[in-house]
């Protein structure tokens, strides 16, 4: 057992293996980024550990991936990291998941983590500040930690505001090329948008107590929405219709950064 408590994995040195202990190939440490020393099944059939370092990072990673900022660079591989922020009801996801397609990256949500953790938890009610809530933040992280760290170009979305987004991104600016994508709608529509997918979309009910929305609470929370500021080219997309700047311009500020005047 290592100094952290968990099988086959020291933190302090090198990693331990469980003799006779045949483990799944990766399990998450609880701090960001790090993942646990595993156990191979080679074709002898006797577990043989993988060679795994700690880094004063706090992250083990296996020997022949590319985790390092300066071999990232070496390689080519820097990889972009389009962050889609706004409040709730602003249409984060719909225009990630759009993003996405148009440039064939992958779109980790958070609301989406919340929901697979509550669909597998059968006892799970939720409630404002629920115990998935924490769980879904550091996993939401942790995720986007191992993507970055392997050299993948990917798009996020969450309604985090700035506290929460950013502890979680400024470690990886090191690793990836940030930019934003800001949500803006006016707070009507916003309201409206929450009301009518609590009231129409039984899957993203676990984000909200039973019962009928407060509006003028939701309201209230539109109005002092706090946007991630981080260094970084952003752009504000209008999302009340039709998006404004188009798709496509979206698209090419994800992969090029240009900066766009919408007027």
């Amino acid at each position: 057992m290592g100094s952290d408590g968990r099988l086959g994995c020291d933190h302090g040195g090198q990693p331990k293996p469980v003799p006779g202990a045949v483990r799944p190939e990766s399990r998450n440490c609880t701090d960001l980024g790090r993942r646990a020393p595993v156990a191979r099944l080679p074709p002898s059939g006797a577990p043989e550990p993988v060679e795994r370092a700690c880094s004063a990072r706090f992250r083990c990673v296996r020997s022949d991936h590319v985790t390092d900022t300066d071999e990232l660079a070496r390689a080519g591989r820097r990889p972009r990291l389009v962050v889609v922020s706004g409040p709730p009801g602003s249409g984060k996801t719909t225009l990630a998941h759009a993003v996405g397609r148009a440039v064939g990256w992958p779109v980790v949500s958070r609301d989406e983590i919340k929901q697979g953790m509550a669909h597998a938890d059968q006892a799970f009610q939720p409630a404002p500040e629920d115990e998935l809530a924490l769980r879904t933040l550091g996993t939401f992280f942790e995720v986007l930690g191992v993507l970055v760290r392997a050299g993948v170009d990917t798009v996020a979305e969450a309604a985090f505001q700035d506290r929460l987004w950013r502890p979680g991104l400024e470690p990886l600016t090191a690793l990836a090329d940030l930019r934003f994508l800001h949500c803006v709608v006016n707070q009507e529509t916003a309201v409206a948008r929450i009301a009518r997918r609590r009231r129409d979309e039984p899957l993203r009910r676990v984000h909200s107590a039973p019962g009928e929305p407060d509006r003028a609470v939701l309201a209230a929370r539109h109005d002092a929405f706090q946007r991630v500021r981080m260094d970084g080219p952003a752009l504000e997309v209008d999302t009340t219709g039709a998006y404004r700047p188009g798709l496509d311009e979206i698209a090419a500020f994800a992969t090029k950064a240009q900066v766009i005047d919408i007027g």
